[in-house]
């Protein structure tokens, strides 16, 4: 391995890691934590007083910045983020 490579890959290993709920905004995390709650796209909605159709486009962005495609992938990072009590 090169000396250019080797270095690169210590310094990685120093830099902690981004989650990824850093991408997410603050709804975005408040609709992810009701979400691993359990709660439908329905409740959430009534409970954050917004629409069913904006719940569902967050919860489309969630997955997009996330790079997450189920809904199961989405409570295991909610859950090892701290953000569900299971």
């Amino acid at each position: 391995m090169s000396d250019d490579v080797a270095r690169v890959l210590a310094l990685e290993s120093l830099v902690p890691t981004k989650s990824a709920l850093d991408q997410l905004g603050e709804r975005e995390i408040e609709i992810l934590r009701q979400f691993a709650a359990g709660h439908t796209k329905e409740q959430i909605a009534a409970n954050l007083n917004l629409s069913t159709k904006t719940v569902q486009n967050y919860h489309y962005l969630i997955k997009a910045k996330t790079g997450l495609r189920t809904d199961a992938q989405l409570v295991r990072l909610a859950v090892e983020c701290g953000l569900a009590n299971l």
